[in-house]
């Protein structure tokens, strides 16, 4: 089955032969494509698959009436421009966290911060309005999925 190859003598080897290796494989690959090739094909379906959903909580028409007393005459419009805010600005430098993730208290500490630090680098991106708005849409998400903070 394998040719042996006398590794000791200093004569060249023959056409098809090799120092290092005898000229015939002694597994055949060929029957190890497939189930690699499967192996693969299952690994890349679950990556691609494995993508977080939004969570429920940051629909599109939130119930408002949670937040009535907190902000008086707050609209579905405003919300909406709140998210669209939220999500073109903050997360540029890192990723978006999930409104919910924080209470009230901790985004009225987090979102002034933020809106300096991006106003520092990027001169008047975010005005007060802006900074308002985005936190009132935190504020609100928070609200909504923690009705007893």
């Amino acid at each position: 089955m394998f040719k042996q190859i006398n590794y000791l003598s200093n004569s060249r080897p023959r056409i098809g032969e090799s120092r290092f290796y005898t000229d015939k494989i002694s597994i055949p690959m060929k029957k190890y494509y497939f189930p690699i090739l499967l192996f693969a094909a299952g690994i890349f379906m679950v990556a691609c698959g494995s993508k977080k959903a939004l969570p429920a909580t940051t629909s599109t028409e939130p119930n408002l009436e949670a937040v009535s007393a907190k902000y008086p005459g707050y609209t579905q419009a405003q919300f909406k421009e709140g998210k669209a805010l939220y999500l073109a600005n903050c997360g540029t430098c890192h990723g978006l966290k999930n409104p919910t993730s924080y209470s009230e208290q901790q985004w009225n500490k987090i979102v002034p911060k933020m809106v300096n630090y991006v106003n520092e680098n990027k001169p008047n991106k975010l005005d007060v309005n802006a900074e308002t708005t985005i936190l009132k849409y935190l504020v609100t998400m928070t609200t909504i999925a923690h009705p007893s903070n």
